[in-house]
């Protein structure tokens, strides 16, 4: 058999009892099975908790029937309070919660930061919204024509109010300036006209 290591709270108090049997040897009884391995373990555990409960004594026998030790009490410094198992589980413990955390922690959705241009007022952000909204349900429906059709024609209106937007701020911005460059062409015009040829 292999090395096995339990860990963990066990929620049993074993106190110092022995998880051995003492003085286990097969020269007393005559022993039918062959295979029968002495538990020659003579080392006691000192344990800073001296109750022992019905679950500790469970896991007392669960321990001699397996031949399997108890490190609590055991460890270098155990009996003169200096770092034992239940620190050394603690600690155990506090890296499994912060790898639990870490992995389990709910990542942050970004927020797209739109640099929206000046022509792009709120009737556009709210139709924008309407647009993704709608290929959102198209992505949960690809097939139904009606909801195609639906985001096909609503992102059309998106469009069209987008150009029609940019026109109207570039007229507001350079309408002026083309006014006065057509005043400006018909004044030199107009000379040229007015000259009798």
């Amino acid at each position: 058999m292999g090395d096995i290591l339990l860990v963990g709270d066990l929620n049993a108090r074993t106190g110092s009892e022995k998880d051995y049997i003492d003085g286990d040897s097969t020269s007393h009884v005559p022993l039918f099975d062959e295979n029968y391995d002495v538990d020659c373990f003579t080392e006691e555990r000192v344990s800073k908790d001296l109750i022992t409960d019905s679950r500790g004594k469970n896991l007392l026998e669960f321990c001699i029937g397996n031949q399997l030790r108890i490190l609590n009490g055991r460890m270098c410094g155990d009996s003169t309070d200096k770092k034992n198992v239940n620190d050394a589980t603690y600690s155990i413990h506090s890296i499994y919660e912060k790898v639990c955390k870490v992995s389990l922690k709910k990542k942050k959705k970004r927020v797209k930061t739109c640099n929206h241009k000046k022509w792009f007022d709120q009737d556009l952000k709210s139709l924008k919204k309407h647009v993704n909204d709608k290929a959102i349900l198209m992505s949960k429906f690809p097939k139904d024509p009606i909801v195609r059709g639906s985001f096909f024609k609503l992102n059309k209106q998106f469009a069209k109010l987008r150009r029609k937007k940019k026109r109207e701020f570039r007229e507001n911005i350079f309408g002026p300036f083309k006014q006065s460059r057509i005043r400006k062409s018909k004044g030199l015009l107009e000379p040229c006209q007015s000259t009798p040829s």
